[in-house]
């Protein structure tokens, strides 16, 4: 059927190039359900493909650096030009760095079952193009006139700290030495993905901007964050490699993040009073925010600390901020319809189920499988449903 011919609802990929934010949602979905059928698949059938690393290691590298960047990408190319008024991007732009990412994070899957020198490669070429998104995002930053480039800058420069410890990472597989790794990994959760996270909060989220203190500023609580996060950080990278501080230093880290994490639960509750939780979407981000507040507040680097954090809050607020986007682009007036709310509340059971993995060792096998597999269960619903939008007019 020729393309004029063709109804108007059909999935086109012309469709797909039409808005970065199409294009790098897509490949993060593709990667996100990649992974989370691969670590489903590895709980499920135990030591049934033997690997080149433990199985938990290739699941925290792919789960720490493979989809998020890629929303990442499509959400700063599509909202950064407006903060920035300077001339929208052209999906196409993003299309080969995408690709590359997508295509990097199959092969590493790949190469972690047959050879390490593939998976240290894959994840290099992933690097690579990260490294150039991360200098397009500068381009962008150093081309605007915009006074107030404050949370452009930030995110610029977390993607850079990120683009560094990507390649870490695939310095460490390339000369099998896990340690590397591991301080990679805690670097890049804390001085990476966190800090888009915040910052892009405290542009787009109401809670932050409730909660002013005269003596920190108008800024003060998004750079408080974003110091607890690097203290965070730079205790997980030395720690991977040997290097506690001592006693007084983890006790100094582990009461400021604690503290951290109350003023965050307070904020969080201060949130819910001022604002209509009834809207769904609200709900969903404040949720986000409780979790946060919990994994700060927990043993920090502990599991139950982790997935707290990285299903609780940042899978939480992927889910509703993605869905937003993409619901506004859709034409679609609802963003939290049943559907998405129903895959949200799933979600909590998904990462509930997983923390309590980490805090019963008796029940944790079987708590593992059945959050990998409700977990992969949302996702891949999610991404089925959102993929077909992304890919009409």
């Amino acid at each position: 059927m020729s393309a004029s011919r063709r109804p108007a609802g059909a999935w086109r990929w012309a469709a797909v190039l039409r808005s970065p934010h199409r294009l790098g949602f897509l490949g993060g979905a593709a990667v996100l359900c990649m992974a989370s059928l691969w670590w489903a698949w590895c709980l499920w059938e135990p030591g049934l493909a033997p690997l080149t690393w433990p199985a938990s290691l290739i699941h925290a590298v792919v789960m720490g650096f493979g989809f998020l960047p890629l929303f990442f990408a499509g959400f700063l190319f599509t909202a950064g030009p407006r903060w920035l008024h300077v001339p929208a991007v052209p999906a196409r732009m993003l299309l080969w760095p995408v690709s590359t990412l997508v295509l990097s994070w199959a092969l590493f899957l790949w190469g972690a079952h047959v050879r390490t020198d593939i998976a240290a490669l894959a994840v290099m070429a992933g690097a690579l193009s990260w490294g150039w998104i991360t200098w397009r995002l500068a381009q962008l930053l150093r081309s605007s006139e915009e006074r107030d480039r404050f949370h452009v800058r930030l995110i610029t420069w977390a993607c850079a700290s990120g683009t560094l410890a990507w390649a870490l990472v695939a310095a460490g597989l390339w000369q099998c030495e896990p340690t590397w790794v591991r301080a990679a990994l805690g670097w890049g959760l804390w001085g990476f993905l966190m800090p888009v996270f915040v910052i892009a909060a405290d542009r787009m989220m109401p809670v932050f901007s409730l909660v002013r203190l005269r003596w920190l500023g108008d800024r003060g609580v998004v750079l408080a964050l974003l110091g607890v996060c690097l203290i965070q950080g730079g205790h997980a990278a030395t720690r991977a490699v040997g290097m506690d501080g001592g006693p007084v230093l983890t006790m100094t880290q582990s009461w400021l993040s604690s503290l951290a994490g109350v003023v965050v639960l307070g904020m969080a509750w201060h949130w819910s009073e001022v604002q209509n939780m009834r809207l769904r979407m609200l709900a969903m981000l404040n949720v986000g925010v409780l979790w946060l507040g919990l994994a700060l507040m927990l043993p920090s680097g502990s599991l139950a600390s982790v997935h707290a954090l990285t299903m609780g809050f940042m899978g939480s607020v992927w889910l509703a901020m993605v869905s937003r986007v993409s619901s506004t682009h859709a034409g679609r007036s609802i963003a939290a319809d049943q559907i998405t709310w129903g895959l949200f509340w799933a979600m909590q059971l998904a990462t509930g189920l997983r923390v309590a993995a980490a805090l019963l060792p008796t029940m944790q096998q079987s708590l593992w499988v059945a959050a990998a597999s409700l977990w992969l269960g949302v996702v891949g619903a999610w991404a089925w449903r959102h993929a077909r939008w992304w890919g009409r007019a």
